[in-house]
């Protein structure tokens, strides 16, 4: 049987959205790139200010915004090993062992060899590790409370729930949407966007599961198997 070369219905309604923007906009286009603009303004204020500023209230320790995201990974995920960090920033082991390294000197971060494989290091807060992320969370809480605080909640999730939904049209759209990763986790996000475009397991959650199994035949209960999202 031959197909018609005609577009689906999925794609004649995505055609008919996009000829309804360009009409009732009057610049096509420039309505997606004026909505993109917005969301990279929003992005890096987001980084290079907000969290910024908060980093220097901490002073003491005069941190960069992505060794406290590294830091924040250890705090609120399953990163268990250098090469889990790596995996989950998508860079080399040896860039992520670096990262931890000069944690680990100013003595925010501490590495332990795994009692079942001596070639791997774990990794974990210390206590001054803590209790500057606890610090840090006080003061972004306080911050963002100040901030969102003015706009209504239903606005707020109307928003939130719009962002996901482009999140997850992008990745089914990409090339090998089964092989990328928001880093979810680390947003608190319960569910993994990519893993709901592509309709195949998280290649985050996979990795963890390895690490699971590899540590209960060891006899090692660390670790603890992610929840579904």
């Amino acid at each position: 049987m031959l197909r018609s070369s005609q577009p689906g219905h999925g794609e004649s309604i995505r055609e008919d959205r996009a000829a309804d923007i360009s009409q009732k906009s009057g610049r096509g286009p420039c309505l997606v790139e004026e909505f993109l603009g917005s969301t990279q303004i929003f992005s890096v204020a987001l980084s290079d200010v907000f969290e910024a500023t908060i980093l220097r209230e901490l002073s003491t320790h005069n941190l960069t915004v992505p060794q406290m995201k590294v830091l924040k990974l250890i705090a609120q995920t399953r990163m268990q090993t250098v090469g889990d960090v790596a995996a989950f920033l998508g860079i080399s082991d040896a860039a992520a062992s670096k990262a931890i390294d000069r944690l680990v000197r100013r003595e925010l971060v501490q590495r332990s060899e795994r009692e079942h494989d001596r070639r791997t290091s774990e990794v974990g807060l210390t206590p001054a590790g803590r209790q500057l992320w606890d610090e840090y969370e006080e003061a972004r809480t306080r911050r963002l409370a100040e901030i969102f605080g003015q706009f209504p909640a239903a606005q707020l999730q109307k928003t939130a729930a719009l962002l996901d939904r482009l999140a997850r049209s992008i990745v089914t759209h990409s090339a090998h949407p089964e092989q990328v990763c928001l880093q979810c986790e680390v947003f608190f996000k319960r569910r993994c966007m990519a893993q709901e475009a592509s309709r195949r397991s998280c290649p985050y959650r996979k990795r963890v599961a390895r690490h699971v199994d590899a540590s209960s035949g060891a006899g090692s209960g660390n670790l603890r198997r992610p929840a579904e999202g």
